[in-house]
């Protein structure tokens, strides 16, 4: 990228970043997850896209469906696969970033043989590729992890407060 380029994506990231930062402050959501989606979002021009993929609006569907339909019931399988879908993601990531060590290590710690990008894009290594793939899988798959455990704790928030609120029915003095 050209200088005066670089400028306008280091303005459009921070303004990003700052939006971003101003929606997770404002959410409900706990301090440690704040805390970890305002790091997210501070990456340079990535970190708002990542932000944006790890909290996605919740989808509402129109009351009349959801008054008339009957409430789904999960398989087992299921049931246990969402409650623990963070910790499977979180261990994704961890194996992407694992196999990006590896791919440096399998090459005596060197980048190997420098290539020139067609359409004049810039140059690249052998493991370069492997290596900036690996973490692009293993950030994703992170975000993923952090977007499944907010999910999580939404649903066991919003499933203790249904429990917690008083009936509207009056007891009848026995």
């Amino acid at each position: 990228m050209s200088a005066p380029a670089t400028y306008v994506a280091i303005i459009l990231s921070s303004i990003a970043s700052t939006w971003c930062w101003w929606r997770i402050w404002r959410s409900d959501d706990p301090a440690v997850f704040k805390v970890v989606l305002t790091l997210v979002a501070a990456l340079p021009i990535l970190g708002p896209f990542l932000y944006l993929f790890a909290d996605m609006p919740p989808r509402h569907k129109r009351k009349s469906d959801r008054e008339t339909r009957a409430p789904e019931k999960l398989s087992p399988f299921l049931r246990r696969w969402n409650e623990r879908e963070h910790v499977y993601l979180g261990w994704a990531s961890f194996v992407f970033w694992t196999l990006a060590v590896v791919a440096y290590w399998m090459n005596d710690w060197t980048p190997g043989e420098i290539h020139a990008a067609p359409f004049n894009l810039g140059h690249y290594t052998d493991v370069d590729v492997l290596f900036y793939s690996l973490l692009i899988g293993a950030v994703l798959t992170f975000g993923a992890a952090v977007r499944a455990k907010l999910v999580l704790v939404r649903g066991l928030k919003e499933a203790s407060s249904l429990l917690l609120q008083p009936t509207t029915r009056a007891r009848s003095p026995d």
